[in-house]
């Protein structure tokens, strides 16, 4: 397993301060979303993280298979662009939306044009040695474990996965490791407070985040250990430095 923090907390003028301050608290890799990566040369950032020695764990866009045919060529054509991205960053994953509607509120032909898409793009991306992540997120197609599982199976192909997120609102996790816990490929670290609020890992009682690990790994995960959201100590960069020591202790269990 690795540690990853997640470079949408920085604003744009500090983007690079940010990179060079997670690399240097031990960080191996961070995940860049859309509002960076249409504003950098991808290229001069492919130079910057090597030279500070941070990989890319993941790239973010927003595809959208529901909506009808506009939205689905379009999101063919994002694809094409974040997979020359991913050549350039390393092969990262690609996350994956499915677009703005839940799995119970879904049309069949909503549900076909989804599988449909994904098939599409994970074809476009397997020559280039790079997989999509799914992921879990109320609101989508893999808002549930049953949704997603289905996702896996109708789609059929071996670069798709899963980029686990749980939280309050997505129910048990156990439930979620039983239906897909050996497609997850990597995972939206989050924990919670008695008042529903996120809180440090370590810290948070929706659930013991120890054990969580533990029986992720026991599915045979092997990926990214990601901090999506470091606002939850009210400052990113206090945050990234309060997470780390606990991310490091866990992933070390695995070495």
């Amino acid at each position: 397993m690795k540690t990853s923090y997640c470079s949408n907390v920085f604003k744009f003028e500090d983007l690079e301060r940010g990179l060079r301050f997670i690399a240097q608290l031990g960080y191996e890799g961070t995940e860049f979303w859309e509002k960076h990566l249409c504003e950098l040369n991808v290229d001069e950032l492919a130079a910057l993280l090597g030279e500070i020695d941070l990989a890319v764990a993941q790239i973010c866009p927003y595809f959208d298979f529901t909506a009808g045919p506009a939205e689905w060529d379009e999101s063919i054509k994002i694809a094409e662009t974040y997979i020359d991205y991913a050549r350039k960053l390393g092969r990262p994953l690609i996350r994956v939306f499915t677009g703005k509607v839940g799995s119970a509120d879904a049309s069949p032909e909503q549900w076909e044009a989804c599988i449909r898409g994904l098939r599409k793009v994970c074809e476009m991306a397997a020559p280039e040695g790079i997989a999509y992540a799914m992921e879990t997120h109320r609101g989508s197609l893999m808002d549930t474990p049953d949704a997603t599982r289905r996702l896996l199976d109708e789609v059929a192909m071996d670069n798709l996965g899963v980029n686990l997120q749980t939280g309050p609102n997505m129910g048990d996790w156990h439930v979620w490791l039983d239906r897909v816990g050996e497609r997850v490929i990597h995972m939206h670290c989050h924990n919670y407070g008695d008042d529903g609020k996120m809180a440090f890992l370590d810290e948070g009682t929706f659930y013991d985040f120890a054990a969580f690990v533990d029986a992720v790994a026991e599915k045979g995960f092997s990926g990214y250990l990601s901090l999506e959201h470091g606002y939850h100590s009210g400052d990113v960069w206090e945050t990234a430095r309060h997470e780390i020591g606990h991310l490091k202790a866990l992933v070390a269990k695995y070495a």
